[in-house]
């Protein structure tokens, strides 16, 4: 469905309609697992980087963190803010 005059994006292939987390997790699974992300540090495959966030998603979960809970990364653009966000988004926590 489109906006009059607009593109309809999901209908195109360029919006899905699925949450971040099941996306990322489908292309670390899938045909994106070997691509990297990159900082000035360090690089890691999708795969290393879903390992990651499910590390860091265990320890939230171990400090009681539940699903609803707010959780803010104060960080300067990196891997392990980014592998924190996605470790939040698959326990449900609102960033």
């Amino acid at each position: 469905m489109s906006t009059q005059g607009e593109p309809d994006w999901l209908q195109q292939g360029f919006w899905q309609t699925a949450d971040l987390w099941s996306s990322f997790v489908a292309a670390a699974d899938g045909a994106g697992r070997d691509a990297t992300v990159r900082d000035e540090t360090r690089s890691l495959t999708l795969p290393e980087l879903l390992d990651s966030a499910l590390r860091i998603a265990g320890g939230l979960r171990a400090a009681g963190v539940q699903p609803g809970d707010t959780l803010l990364v104060q960080s300067r653009n990196s891997i392990d803010a980014y592998a924190a966000l996605l470790a939040g988004f698959s326990q449900g926590i609102v960033a």
